[in-house]
């Protein structure tokens, strides 16, 4: 009777465990797939923004060239030097000068410095070198030369200077309005996982794919650049791997389950595309590997099921009343679980040992997670602090910007700063001096965060110990602000700065940038925006550096005079598209007769909306100065 009873039973059982563990398995991989997935993502973000960080470098050096500051070969050299130290990304760092513009003739000069054996070593790449102005296949001067905008290269092997394979990012200048050559940036490709290590869990294999299927990174260094994942495929008999391969260099995050890459074991490969390059980052996790958990938790439902059935049937063949009791008392214990209580036990001393023993798993499971839960609250309690330091810090920060407008008859003056993070490294900041006029200021430090706030605030208060009742000339303010900058500027960090002296009686205003543009006036007479570019070299980078002469105009009444950070004009949407200078400019003039509020809340609205729901990528400082109309 107990057979034809539990027989059906088991049968329908077994049936319906076999589906949940097929299912379980199905899902739980799937869950897998999309955990690497993520983490493929967030490595290749990872690796693009060392890469942006490099660029940056690049474009920071063709920037000072651009603003016209006339450089000697010694200070050439000490700004490369510069370049290769900020980041142990970068392996060398270069300023290739178009013939004829720095030597006479077609005589190559090319100023080159890079990490050798010894440290860091400097050498001309001239034409006993290479010539990379003939020959087309040093893609690093003549593209970005023919784009007239900042590119990387295509992996090479730089022979004769580097002497190792590299990919270069080259940002032109200009001499005068003419061409005048490329600031570059190169990375050593086989070492890179030595110089981005600690951002990679150690145990991680991954290798770095090109558009045409070469390797840019290979644990392996003979592999790359030498031939395609499709030619090893080939030669492995593994020709039919060919297809998921295509789909990883397709620009697309994904992940794929395949019967070996380099060895016959059996992965998955997780992979996403690194947005300032055509490369794809792809990790290789061995199946056995990546799947244990997975196969592991199946295992552990399969027994957990078989152990339930076994109970059924213990059920069936037992008398009910021996199993009774001690169900009840599990339930009970459930109940007060799911009531919150975690203190609740149930007593280990059943008639069967299956009640008893799961009595014992119930009270460790209880335990657990009282534990788990007791740890969850001390880090939840260590998180808080840490953000409510970091909210302390902005409010430090925000305390440091002016709280209220100078009292300066007939002028509009407002200012607004928003941090990307917590705190940011940007300032704005005016003063009133004792004859009347008034001195505006704007600083960038690179970079955000911590860091370039702490140099924010060290850079406004030595630009306030630096101004002087009785200063005529403004540039000699900023030599002054310099020179003690200079002094305590970490490695790796620069400031551009700009300032505008307003003389409120004669309405003259004098303005002398650090390496700070583009600068916006809106001459109200005519509806018409002048734009100047940076002038001189930003703070902290050439402790001798000497600015102006000042930018000397008159303010006539509804002339304004804009001082905006790059991280306005430089935010991009989803689709990898900067809002830019064109979009601002129309934006400028269209709130031309607005109050100096207004015109800041509506530049940065309309950069909001063409961005959508993206988060700030930089901080953003906006300080307008308006002469109103009636004066």
């Amino acid at each position: 009777m107990i057979l034809w009873i539990a027989g059906p039973a088991l049968l329908i059982y077994i049936f319906i465990l076999g589906l949940t563990a097929v299912s379980q398995y199905r899902q739980s991989k799937q869950e897998v797939e999309r955990a690497m997935t993520r983490l493929a993502s967030s490595y290749s973000a990872r690796l693009d923004g060392y890469l942006r960080e490099a660029s940056r470098i690049a474009e920071t050096a063709a920037t000072v060239l651009n603003s016209g500051v006339e450089l000697t070969d010694a200070q050439i050299y000490a700004l490369l030097e510069n370049n290769v130290e900020q980041t142990p990304l970068v392996y060398g760092s270069c300023l290739a000068f178009e013939p004829g513009t720095r030597r006479p003739g077609d005589e190559l000069f090319a100023p080159y410095v890079f990490r050798g054996p010894q440290g860091l070593e400097r050498i001309n790449i001239d034409q006993s070198v290479y010539d990379w102005y003939r020959d087309p296949q040093f893609t690093w001067y003549q593209q970005p030369k023919q784009l007239n905008r900042g590119v990387w290269s295509e992996p090479y092997l730089d022979k004769g200077a580097g002497n190792i394979l590299m990919s270069t990012y080259s940002a032109p200048f200009k001499a005068g309005e003419a061409f005048g050559g490329v600031c570059t940036v190169d990375i050593d490709l086989p070492r890179l996982r030595e110089t981005v290590g600690r951002e990679f869990d150690e145990r991680l294999d991954f290798v770095i794919v090109a558009a045409d299927g070469r390797y840019v990174f290979h644990p392996d260094a003979t592999r790359i650049l030498s031939r395609t994942v499709f030619e090893y495929l080939d030669d492995a008999g593994r020709s039919g791997q060919a297809p998921a391969v295509k789909r990883m260099i397709a620009g697309e995050a994904g992940a794929a389950w395949i019967d070996g890459w380099d060895t016959d074991e059996a992965i998955g490969v997780f992979y996403s595309p690194i947005p300032s390059t055509d490369w794809t980052f792809v990790a290789r996790v061995p199946t056995s590997q990546v799947l244990a958990d997975v196969r592991r938790r199946s295992l552990a439902n399969i027994a957990a099921l078989i152990a339930t059935m076994l109970l059924v049937c213990g059920a069936i063949y037992l008398v009910a009343g021996r199993i009774a009791a001690p169900i009840v008392a599990l339930e009970s214990g459930v109940l007060k679980v799911a009531g919150g209580d975690l203190d609740a036990r149930i007593d280990e001393a059943a008639p069967t040992t299956e009640i008893r023993n799961l009595a014992a798993s119930f009270n460790r499971m209880t335990a657990d997670l009282r534990s788990h839960v007791d740890r969850l609250a001390v880090e939840m309690a260590q998180r808080q602090r840490i953000e409510y330091d970091l909210d302390i810090a902005r409010g430090i920060q925000r305390g440091l910007l002016p709280t209220s407008r100078p009292d300066l008859p007939g002028y509009d003056i407002a200012g607004w700063s928003q941090a990307a993070n917590q705190t940011g490294g940007d300032y704005y900041d005016w003063q009133v001096l004792p004859d009347g006029r008034v001195l505006v200021s704007l600083a960038d430090v690179s970079g955000h965060g911590v860091g370039p706030a702490l140099v924010a605030a060290v850079c406004r208060a030595y630009a306030r110990a630096s101004v002087s009742g009785n200063e005529a000339d403004l540039a000699k303010i900023l030599d002054r602000i310099n020179t003690l900058l200079a002094q305590d500027m970490p490695d790796g960090r620069f400031v551009t700065f700009v300032g505008v002296l307003i003389d409120p009686v004669t309405h003259r205003a004098q303005m002398v940038s650090a390496g700070h543009g583009p600068l916006f006036r809106c001459i109200a007479s005519h509806s018409e925006l002048v734009e100047t570019g940076a002038d001189g070299v930003p703070f902290g980078l050439l402790p001798d550096s000497e600015y102006g002469p000042a930018n000397e105009f008159t303010l006539a009444p509804g002339d304004s005079v804009l001082l905006i950070t790059d991280g306005l004009f430089e935010w991009t949407n989803a689709a990898g598209e900067s809002y830019g200078l064109e979009r601002l400019r129309e934006s400028i003039l269209s709130y031309s007769d607005t109050s100096a509020a207004e015109m800041i809340t509506g530049l940065y609205d309309k950069a909001r909306a063409f961005v959508g729901d993206l988060p700030q990528e930089d901080d953003v400082t906006i300080v307008i100065v308006r002469r109103s109309s009636a004066t």
